[in-house]
C-alpha cells in the first residue's frame, strides 16, 4: 500500500514569483484526497513536484509505492500517436523505454536483414519481457475492450485523434484504476466525459482501496467520491490580480461545510460566503492544523492581504447527506439560487438549499 505526504512544500516560478508556500497534507491507503482551488493556484505543479517532474524549492514530499499518473492533457491530444503510443505514455519509465527500443529495431529490420540486427532484435525482446511488457499489453487489452469496445491488437496503431476526449480520458482511466499502482494522481479525470461515464468514475474511486490524489472542479465529485478535501488558495485577500507581481503564493487551507451545516442542525439557507465555507459536501472531522495568520497593511490604504503562509488544514468527509447545490453541469433545479462562482478566497460560494436533494 502506498502513501503520499507533503511537508510544507514551497515553489517559485521561472521568473522568481512565488507560487506555493508551505503546502502540508497526507493521503493513504483507501484516501481519496481532493486537491481544489481557483485556477492558476498550482494545484497541477503539487502534483507534478508529489510525481517527481520537477523539485520544490524547499520542503519534502515522501511517497512510498508504485506510482499511476494521469495529466491533465489526456483527452486533448491532437498530434499524430497512436492509441499505443497514448497507453505507453502512462506507462512506467522502464516500460517505454523498452517499447521505443523495440520500435526502432523492427523498423531497422524493415531494411537490414542481417545477423548482427536479429541479434539485437532478440535482446529488445528479451528486455520487453523483463520490463513484463506483455503483461502490460493484457492490461492495454483490457482497457481498449473495456473503454473502446475492441481488443488491443485491432486498436494499437489507430491514430489518437480518431477518438473523442471522453474515450481517451475513459481509456486511460480504465487502464490506472484497473492497474496495480499503489498511488495515482489524476489531473482533472473528470473532464471530457459524460454523466454516465462520470457516475462510472465516482463509483471506481468510493470503492478504491488505493491511495488517490486528484485535481476536479466537479462538485459531485467531490461530493460523492472524495474522503479528504485540501484547498490550495491564493494568499492575497482584497484588489491584487493572479498575475499581479506583489500577489503572495498560494497555500494550503480547508474548505468545508460547518460542522452544523454538515449535521443538519443549521436552518440559514443563505449563508453569507465570507463568513462561512458553504461547499456540497457534508464534513464533520476537523484533523487540524497548524495555520498561523498575520496581517499587514501593503500597498493603496486599506489593501491588506495575508503575509504569512498557513499550515494545511484537512477535513475528513464522514457522511455526505443529501444537499440541494447549486448546480455544475450535472445539477439544476428551479429555485436554487444562482451564486456559485469562487470568493477571493479560492473557497465555492455555494448556497445550499435543505430539504431538496437535485442530485436525483
Amino acid at each position: 500500500m502506498g502513501h503520499v505526504v507533503s511537508s510544507s512544500v514551497s515553489y517559485c516560478l521561472p521568473d522568481g514569483r512565488p507560487l506555493l508556500a508551505d503546502v502540508s497534507f497526507r493521503t493513504g491507503p483507501g484516501s481519496v484526497t481532493a486537491l481544489i482551488g481557483p485556477n492558476g493556484t498550482g494545484k497541477t505543479t503539487v502534483m507534478r513536484i508529489i510525481a517527481g517532474e520537477i523539485p520544490c524549492e524547499d520542503g519534502s514530499v515522501v511517497r512510498s509505492g508504485t506510482l499511476g499518473v494521469m495529466p491533465q492533457s489526456i483527452g486533448s491530444v491532437r498530434d499524430s500517436s497512436t492509441v499505443r503510443d497514448l497507453l505507453l505514455s502512462v506507462s512506467p519509465d522502464p516500460v517505454r523505454t523498452a517499447a521505443a527500443a523495440l520500435d526502432a529495431i523492427e523498423l531497422e529490420m524493415m531494411t537490414d536483414d542481417s545477423a548482427q540486427v536479429s541479434l539485437r532484435y532478440a535482446h529488445a525482446l528479451a528486455d520487453w519481457a523483463d520490463v513484463d511488457g506483455y503483461g502490460h499489453e493484457t492490461a492495454f487489452d483490457v482497457a481498449t475492450v473495456s473503454a473502446l469496445g475492441v481488443p488491443y491488437d485491432r486498436a494499437k496503431y489507430r491514430a489518437v485523434t480518431s477518438l473523442s476526449g471522453g474515450e481517451q480520458k475513459r481509456l486511460i482511466l480504465e487502464l490506472l484504476l484497473g492497474g496495480p499502482d499503489d498511488v495515482l494522481l489524476h489531473d482533472e479525470p473528470d473532464n471530457y466525459l459524460d454523466v454516465p461515464a462520470k457516475q462510472w468514475l465516482e463509483e471506481r474511486l468510493a470503492a478504491t482501496a488505493r491511495a488517490v490524489l486528484l485535481i476536479s472542479h466537479d462538485r459531485e465529485l467531490l461530493a460523492r467520491a472524495a474522503t479528504r478535501i485540501v484547498t490550495l488558495e491564493p494568499g492575497a485577500v482584497g484588489a491584487y490580480d493572479s498575475g499581479h507581481p506583489d500577489a503572495p503564493p498560494a497555500v494550503a487551507t480547508a474548505a468545508s461545510t460547518t460542522p452544523a451545516d454538515a449535521s443538519g442542525g443549521s436552518d440559514n439557507t443563505d449563508s453569507d460566503a465570507s463568513t462561512s465555507d458553504p461547499c456540497p459536501w457534508s464534513v464533520v472531522e476537523d484533523l487540524g492544523s497548524n495555520s498561523s495568520w498575520s496581517r499587514c497593511d501593503s500597498g493603496p490604504v486599506g489593501r491588506r492581504r495575508i503575509s504569512d503562509r498557513i499550515g494545511a488544514r484537512v477535513w475528513r468527509v464522514t457522511s455526505r447527506q443529501p444537499l440541494a447545490v447549486v448546480p455544475n453541469f450535472r445539477t439544476h433545479g428551479e429555485g436554487c439560487p444562482q451564486d456559485h462562482q469562487l470568493d477571493t478566497r479560492g473557497r465555492p460560494g455555494v448556497h445550499q438549499v435543505p430539504g431538496r436533494d437535485l442530485r436525483r
